[in-house]
């Protein structure tokens, strides 16, 4: 009986973690992370014809480097840096926008933009006639299922809760369906978020 009542506890106890787990916003902090340094632009809102040059701390996942774990990088609606051997917080929303290279020599670029109507900052990944961002929440757990895609052009905007499946090509090709080459290549059941961003970053640049 009493081992019966050991296994009923253990059970609850594993049912209250995993529930803790799925709503604590620090829930991406089971993932093994490495923090790394990199030199970054920013511009405040207060200010914008000032750019300072300052270092940032972020967060990547330690099993995959590539990854940059946006909601641990940027949590409680603050950003994390180092300048003159101390390190500062800068409230998000002060955030004009910030631009890094990150250790993948990539090109990161981030912004506050009110009208997503969103507490965090969002990821830019494509600019000019079609407009993409991308926002996590502290909530989201790192993966390409999770946060919100928010594209917008002339005006209109379409957001869309899961980044790839065959409604979100669809969305997308209604948008660039004046370049047909384009909007071809989403004619697909499988394409990486990389081949997409370079589609609008492409359409982009004809519209210029």
């Amino acid at each position: 009986m009493k081992m019966k009542n050991l296994f009923y506890l253990v059970i609850l106890l594993s049912l209250f973690q995993i529930g803790y787990a799925q709503s604590s916003t620090t829930f991406v902090s089971l993932l093994p992370t490495e923090t790394k340094t990199h030199t970054v632009k920013v511009v405040l809102r207060n200010n914008i014809k000032d750019t300072i040059l300052s270092n940032i701390i972020v967060k990547y996942n330690a099993k995959e480097p590539f990854q940059l774990i946006v909601n641990e990088s940027f949590v409680g609606g603050k950003i994390q840096f180092r300048e003159n051997n101390k390190t500062i917080f800068r409230q998000e929303k002060d955030i004009h926008y910030l631009m890094f290279t990150d250790h993948e020599n990539q090109k990161r670029h981030f912004a506050f933009i009110p009208d997503l109507k969103e507490k965090n900052v969002a990821e830019i990944k494509a600019q000019g006639k079609v407009n993409y961002y991308r926002v996590y929440s502290n909530k989201d757990i790192v993966s390409a299922s999770h946060g919100r895609a928010f594209i917008e052009k002339d005006g209109k905007w379409v957001k869309h809760k899961k980044w790839i499946d065959k409604n979100y090509f669809t969305k997308i090709q209604s948008l660039i369906n004046d370049e047909p080459d384009l909007a071809n290549k989403l004619n697909t059941e499988e394409i990486s978020q990389k081949e997409i961003f370079q589609i609008l970053n492409e359409y982009n640049k004809r519209k210029l």
